[in-house]
């Protein structure tokens, strides 16, 4: 995007086979970690292993430096980047964002010891994640973290600087404020599996 330069006609360079192979791979990965498309583990392996080879005889880029930005702005996005939007219509992901949001406040409703931020949505909104707030959080979140749970932390990490009377809210947040995913392609027993190893953690820890 640019507010003085008229983009229309801008023609931008491709990435490189050896760039499109990195990010097919990164993103492998990542499916790999949650669990799934495990039946292609050994082909991620041999393509990330062949990726970093072509790197080092000088076929193509260390990822990090793939990645910046600030000097790749004349390159156009990579084939798995465009296919990724090309097949997602806001039309498919709001209404399963909803579904899944939904469905995890009803499954976490009855676990004592947390609070639904955001127990009922707005006509419209399509959701982030779920925001739970947790008095115990510090005596959970290395657990979770240890079971491969997919969470993130409302301002994990505060600036030092901070005082905590100027805002409490986010302080109150960073100590036990917590965040569960809603994806669009989380399924069913993914769901489950969350809530009820959310559970175990809570009742071994005595969250309760």
């Amino acid at each position: 995007m640019s507010a003085r330069r008229p983009l229309p006609g801008t023609k931008l360079a491709g990435q490189g086979a050896v760039a499109e192979l990195q990010t097919l791979v990164r993103a492998l990965q990542t499916v790999h970690y949650y669990g799934r498309l495990r039946p292609l583990l050994p082909l991620t392996a041999g393509a990330a292993a062949l990726a970093k080879l072509l790197v080092l005889s000088g076929y193509g880029r260390a990822p990090a430096l793939a990645a910046d930005g600030a000097t790749r702005l004349d390159f156009a996005a990579d084939r798995v980047a465009r296919n990724t939007l090309w097949s997602s219509t806001p039309q498919t992901i709001a209404p399963r964002r909803r579904e899944n949001y939904e469905t995890l406040c009803r499954m976490l409703c009855g676990l004592p010891g947390l609070t639904l931020l955001k127990p009922r949505l707005e006509p419209g909104v399509v959701p982030y994640m779920l925001p739970l707030r947790i008095p115990v959080l510090r005596r959970l979140f290395a657990r979770l973290e240890d079971r491969a749970f997919p969470i993130q932390q409302f301002g994990q990490f505060l600036f030092p600087g901070l005082n905590p009377a100027l805002c409490t809210v986010s302080t109150d947040l960073s100590h036990h404020g917590l965040q569960l995913p809603c994806h669009q392609s989380l399924r069913r027993d993914e769901m489950e599996w969350m809530v009820d190893q959310f559970a175990e953690v809570c009742r071994s820890a005595g969250a309760g």
